[in-house]
């Protein structure tokens, strides 16, 4: 069998990727007492929030979610602290990470996003019934969405009445059939 061999990463570029991701953790932090300076309350979002759940998977973007009037203080007070819009979806790039900032009513594709559910200033995660849901209309579209989804209900143990009961009602109808889909390969998976 013929082929190429995959190619080899550089010592220093892996460096370079591992500093990223600890650098995560103080950006997060930052980012939390920005929010608690301007008084915004803010969930955490994302590939980052499933951490929050048992599920921790590569990712150096940090998604938040706050409410819309509260927007352009957010964007105000990073962009004083050095970060830079990045022309797009509300992204702007802070301390080597991209931040996007999303806001109740906003849509992405098929994720129409909640207000958040935090009410003091600074960053939480977001509540497991949310996560979930975010991810099931995020996998309208995109298959990460769709294993998110998967690898919560296996890691945290979810169960078929917590789905119907958390879950499903949060979501519009062909939304609720691809969650119940979703939890079925979960099963087949355990």
């Amino acid at each position: 069998m013929t082929g190429t061999k995959p190619s080899q990463m550089k010592l220093s570029n892996l460096s370079e990727k591992l500093l990223l991701l600890e650098n995560i953790h103080h950006v997060l932090e930052a980012l939390d007492q920005l929010l608690h300076n301007i008084g915004v309350p803010a969930n955490l979002i994302g590939g980052i929030a499933l951490g929050g759940y048992n599920y921790i998977r590569n990712t150096e973007d940090i998604d938040i979610l706050i409410k819309q009037l509260d927007y352009e203080k957010v964007a105000t007070a990073l962009l004083s602290k050095g970060a830079i819009w990045l022309n797009k979806e509300n992204k702007y790039s802070w301390q080597n990470h991209t931040v996007q900032i999303c806001y109740g009513g906003l849509k992405v594709r098929d994720t129409i996003f909640p207000d958040p559910t935090n009410t003091t200033p600074g960053l939480t995660i977001i509540d497991l019934p949310r996560l979930l849901a975010m991810k099931v209309e995020g996998g309208m579209n995109q298959h990460r969405h769709r294993t998110d989804f998967i690898e919560l209900v296996k890691r945290n143990n979810l169960d078929i009445e917590y789905i119907k009961t958390q879950v499903v009602p949060l979501l519009q109808s062909q939304q609720q059939q691809l969650a119940m889909a979703l939890f079925e390969k979960a099963q087949k998976e355990l």
